[in-house]
C-alpha cells in the first residue's frame, strides 16, 4: 500500500489515478464479498 500511496501522488494523470482507485476498490469489494459468503456459510 506504501508503494500506491507514493506512485498515487507522482502520478499526474487522472485517467492512471482513476483506473488504479477503481482496481483498488474493486479489489476490496471482491475481498469483503468473499469473507462475508464465507463467515455466512
Amino acid at each position: 500500500i506504501a508503494w500506491l500511496t507514493q506512485y498515487y501522488s507522482s502520478c499526474n494523470d487522472v485517467t492512471a489515478k482513476s483506473v488504479t482507485l477503481g482496481m483498488v476498490v474493486c479489489n476490496w469489494v471482491v475481498i469483503l464479498s468473499v469473507c462475508i459468503t464465507v463467515l455466512c456459510v
